[in-house]
């Protein structure tokens, strides 16, 4: 009879536990303008009310990601990924009657960004070794500067 107690009790108290502690689940996609998966965009799982952040995740090969065992309340998706402009989603709730939430897949936009200009800047080799002569170009090393030919010539090899 004792033992019957017993267990029934545990089963009661297991129960009891169980019921209060149903993790959620809050899963999604993230594609691009041509509707193509993005890999690797970090996602980032925010509450609602303060923007702090409860757990990060990283979109696999198929774009998808997945945050488990989370708690009940409101929360936020923040996706950034290379090249894309960052996006938030709407609030989001986690409650007891809806422990998996789905996210509608999340379209990024490509972040243009224009390069100023550019200028590419090249100098001559001081010394130029051609097939019958050697060159010594002057304008080449700033120690020429100010020099004569007599002096620019002591400083050239050969």
């Amino acid at each position: 009879m004792k033992t019957k107690l017993l267990l029934c009790a545990a089963l009661l108290l297991h129960a009891m536990l169980y019921a209060q502690n149903k993790p959620g689940k809050i899963s999604g996609i993230v594609i691009n303008p041509e509707k193509n998966p993005v890999e690797s965009a970090t996602i980032q799982l925010l509450k609602a009310d303060n923007k702090a952040l409860v757990k990060t995740a990283i979109t696999d090969k198929a774009g998808n990601y997945l945050f488990e065992n989370i708690a009940e309340g409101k929360y936020l998706v923040s996706i950034a990924a290379s090249g894309f402009a960052k996006k938030q989603t709407d609030a989001v709730e986690v409650t007891t009657n809806s422990q998996s939430v789905t996210i509608p897949a999340v379209e990024l936009t490509a972040q243009a960004k224009a390069l100023e200009g550019v200028t590419v800047v090249s100098q001559k080799q001081f010394i130029e070794q051609k097939l019958d002569r050697t060159v010594v170009n002057v304008e080449a090393s700033p120690s020429n500067a100010g020099a004569t030919a007599l002096e620019v010539l002591e400083k050239s090899p050969g």
